[in-house]
């Protein structure tokens, strides 16, 4: 496996932002759990950082602006920019989609949408499954969307394509 795929930007973010998101990455790992006092877990929903907050670090690291997050999710700006702000709630495929918009690799996504309280992609839902792979092909939003229509399964996303990005697709 190539160090690409190995990236997760959460301890990225992590090691950058000194313990603001630690959370995400100690609670994925079983050992963590082990080693943990129960009194500890049982506090640490009063010290996680929001879900949009998340998101902000996200942002400012890909250095992306909304309307970029929007091209490459398939949202609306305006949606997106109520959920970067915490006046409303992602849904699971606006989690997806971000995850398109950011370029983030499957353990990534996942580390996303149950930091959101959403289950992760589940290979054993077609339509999981048919965003899993394009997440592994590294398909942008778009491709997948084509890919879900040709096999009838709701597409992400709320723009009808008329969107362009205002910078460069994320380089990794």
């Amino acid at each position: 496996m190539d160090t690409e795929k190995e990236r997760n930007i959460f301890n990225i973010l992590n090691e950058k932002n000194k313990n603001s998101i630690s959370l995400i990455t100690t609670t994925a790992n079983p050992l963590w759990f082990k080693k943990t006092d129960m009194d500890q877990l049982l506090n640490i929903e009063h010290n996680k950082l929001k879900f949009n907050n998340y998101l902000c670090l996200i942002k400012d690291y890909f250095d992306l602006t909304y309307n970029d997050i929007s091209y490459y999710s398939n949202f609306k700006e305006s949606i997106i920019k109520d959920v970067f702000s915490g006046r409303r709630n992602a849904n699971r495929d606006l989690v997806i989609g971000l995850c398109y918009a950011f370029k983030l690799n499957i353990i990534e996504s996942n580390l996303l949408l149950k930091t959101r309280g959403y289950n992760e992609l589940y290979s054993r839902k077609k339509r999981d499954l048919i965003i899993l792979k394009c997440l592994a092909d590294e398909k942008n939003i778009h491709e997948t969307n084509d890919i879900l229509e040709k096999y009838s399964y709701k597409t992400i996303g709320n723009l009808a394509g008329d969107l362009e990005p205002s910078t460069s697709p994320i380089q990794e």
